[in-house]
């Protein structure tokens, strides 16, 4: 759980240097093409910002989801907290999963 609570606290610096390190693992084609070409910042910036968007809108629908279930503001906090987190980490999940085109990777054919 403190990993999920460390991740929810991630400012946008720290996401957009998630994402690049991301990237640079997971698909290091893509990565070396959009750092030569000047384009890395405005595709990280766009990522964040659909990854953000993605996480706001499955939070808004659980939030609404856990008010009309829970009448014990206790408990709804608690979930409510717990399902932030959860969405938070499914959406930096969904969002750090790079890959390469399948046509930049070189094969040879014998």
């Amino acid at each position: 759980m403190t990993e999920a609570r460390v991740s929810q606290r991630l400012n946008k610096m720290q996401r957009l240097q998630m994402l690049e390190q991301a990237l640079k693992d997971k698909a290091p084609q893509t990565y070396l093409k959009l750092k030569t070409s000047g384009r890395i910042e405005s595709f990280l910036e766009k990522h964040d910002e659909e990854m953000m968007e993605s996480f706001y809108r499955a939070y808004g629908e659980a939030y609404y989801q856990i008010l009309l279930k829970n009448g014990d503001k206790g408990k709804t906090e608690q979930a409510l907290e717990l399902e932030q987190i959860e969405k938070f980490n499914d959406a930096v999940a969904t969002w750090k999963d790079f890959r390469d085109p399948e046509d930049s990777k070189t094969t040879i054919k014998k």
